[in-house]
């Protein structure tokens, strides 16, 4: 499970000339942190790109939260979903009606490629999630977590990879569907059977990826 749906930053973008007048069609609004941004099915159809800070994109289902993503600098989201999307820290988004956005995607069809393939990144995402809440108990969704970490990392001479999770132990456990001490108890596990190695606080060592992929 990715914590973020593609690569693709569309606020850079978005600053080359010839989307300017795009550019200034969108409407900024701040939020502060833990501020819920927008909720399920909201009454306004809108998309807004991240212009600053990190949003959490999650499922509330009874007494659990799923998270699906987390949104950086740069990447898009829409209101209409049925996730609750609230932010991490200090927020800065930019919105956009959506019928409005789509009529722009037709003027910019060079543009309307790239948020084609976010969008079909989030479709992509939501099935993985899925697939693994329901088929994979929470040891191996943790390794998944770890894992897809590791995509844009590369080892050292002695094969070691370096992962800078940039997260509490609680949004962890948002992101693969469980506790917070019970993603401890596993990762304090991992740790101890040699899979994982801690040095500071949200950065972990890997010394073996294909064990890692293998862990049960």
């Amino acid at each position: 499970m990715k914590t973020r749906f593609s690569e693709i930053n569309l606020i850079k973008e978005l600053s080359s000339p010839r989307y300017h007048n795009l550019r200034q069609q969108f409407v900024a609004r701040t939020f502060v942190n833990k501020a819920l941004i927008f909720g399920p099915r909201h009454d306004d159809n809108l998309v807004y790109l991240v212009e600053k800070g990190q949003v959490r994109v999650y499922l509330a289902m009874e007494d659990r939260e799923f998270t699906l993503s987390i949104l950086n600098p740069g990447d898009i989201y829409s209101t209409h979903t049925s996730a609750y999307n609230s932010a991490m820290g200090d927020v800065r988004i930019l919105t956009m009606d959506t019928m409005k956005f789509y009529s722009f995607m037709a003027e910019y069809p060079e543009l309307s490629k790239i948020v084609i393939a976010v969008l079909g990144g989030i479709l992509k995402q939501s099935f993985a999630i899925i697939d693994s809440l329901s088929f994979k108990d929470i040891r191996k969704r943790l390794a998944d977590f770890i894992l897809f970490q590791t995509d844009q990392c590369t080892a050292d001479e002695t094969g070691m990879v370096t992962v800078s999770l940039g997260l509490t132990m609680e949004q962890i456990a948002g992101i693969v569907g469980s506790t917070r001490q019970t993603v401890s108890t596993i990762l304090n596990d991992m740790i101890r059977d040699g899979i994982l190695q801690k040095t500071e606080r949200g950065v972990l060592l890997i010394p073996d990826l294909e064990k890692l992929g293998k862990y049960r």
